[in-house]
């Protein structure tokens, strides 16, 4: 991932369940540098989602 090309370290990813689900519904997630209905995350961070949840764990290496 080139970090350099995200918005202040933020990009937005949504998950897809090849042969099932197919894509997780609009995720609401708080604190996110502007709206969108995908999952925010941070470059050179461990980012945990949970699929179709708002939820995220953002940590440190």
């Amino acid at each position: 991932m080139d970090c350099s090309k995200t918005v202040n370290g933020w990009f937005e990813l949504k998950a897809f369940v090849k042969n099932g689900q197919g894509w997780e519904s609009d995720i609401q997630q708080a604190n996110t540098p502007y709206p969108s209905n995908n999952h925010f995350a941070q470059c050179g961070k461990v980012n945990r989602f949970s699929f179709n949840s708002n939820s995220v764990e953002i940590n440190d290496f």
